[in-house]
């Protein structure tokens, strides 16, 4: 037998658990979540189950029964399975490193800004006399013809 025709639709396996298509499809999501995104299989984007994965969901469907919640269920069911963080390559620590010199020497900027700053003294502002206009001169025909 091989093993496409073993799979399951998820109609079919709602039927063998005996939930609704829409509570399958809940609790695979949130083995999805707890376990990898790609833990059931999927042909033409529809997930198949294969008869370990009904042992599972049976499981959870049993925990869930008990009172605990569909995400908590299927933590429990999956601790530890969950990928670890992938390892940093070497170009990722040499990129961090250069961004940490970078962060050091715009730090070292800053100080050398606010000492120029202090050393300058407070900013000097215009008060109102100084932005008043000089008065316009009277010109010689104003003069003659009062």
């Amino acid at each position: 037998m091989s093993e496409k025709s073993e799979q399951m639709k998820t109609s079919e396996a709602a039927q063998a658990l005996g939930v609704s298509e829409n509570t399958l499809r809940k609790y695979s999501q949130a083995v999805e979540k707890a376990a990898s995104p790609a833990y059931f299989p999927r042909v033409k984007n529809t997930r198949r189950y294969r008869p370990e994965d009904l042992t599972v969901l049976k499981q959870m469907q049993d925990l869930v029964k008990a009172g605990q919640k569909v995400d908590q269920a299927a933590q429990e069911l999956f601790a530890g399975e969950k990928e670890e963080a992938p390892v940093k390559t070497a170009r990722e620590d040499q990129l961090e490193a250069a961004l940490a010199a970078k962060d050091q020497e715009i730090a070292e900027l800053k100080e050398q800004l606010a000492q120029l700053t202090a050393a300058k003294g407070a900013p000097t502002y215009r008060t109102l006399a100084d932005m008043q206009l000089a008065p316009k001169k009277t010109p010689w025909w104003k003069k003659i013809f009062k």
